[in-house]
């Protein structure tokens, strides 16, 4: 299972910051090796969105890496993680006395579809077993799709 990532450490590690060069140079580095010791067949993690999005644009050129290896390939397209408002900072709300501001770079009514990494790899491991069946194959796999007013009624429902 593959599954890349464009976000790197700054020297104290308290930042976050892209790093596109730094993907494709562990994707190279994978296949390569993936390649060298005969992997049978590689599932990817990918994005169904293409053009003009940074770190969806890297995803599309590991595609083309891993069908330029020759190894059977099976694409899971996911959309953004939930487990992202868990870990990364720019997802997690600021407080305002008693009222969580979430400040994301979407519009308010833009729908931002999510999935949760279990559910991932749950779709991961049906192709992993499977690989006759699946090599070859892109599934695309979603879970909730809430605009970002939904997304923090839900999360106040929880809190």
């Amino acid at each position: 299972f593959l599954n890349t990532t464009f976000i790197g450490s700054s020297a104290d590690s308290s930042a976050m910051r892209p790093d596109f060069d730094m993907e494709m140079r562990h994707a190279e580095r994978i296949i390569a090796t993936a390649r060298a010791v005969g992997v049978p067949h590689v599932v990817f993690s990918t994005s169904p969105y293409t053009g003009g999005v940074p770190h969806m644009d890297t995803k599309v050129e590991i595609e083309k890496l891993l069908q330029a290896s020759g190894i059977p390939t099976s694409l899971v397209s996911t959309c953004n993680y939930m487990d992202n408002f868990l870990f990364y900072p720019m997802y997690k709300p600021t407080v305002e006395g008693d009222v969580r501001i979430f400040r994301l770079p979407f519009p308010a009514d833009r729908i931002l579809p999510t999935i949760s990494v279990r559910d991932i790899g749950a779709f991961a491991g049906i192709c992993l077993l499977d690989p006759a069946r699946h090599a070859g194959s892109r599934l695309l796999v979603s879970g909730s799709e809430l605009t970002l007013p939904e997304m923090t009624r839900e999360f106040t429902d929880l809190a």
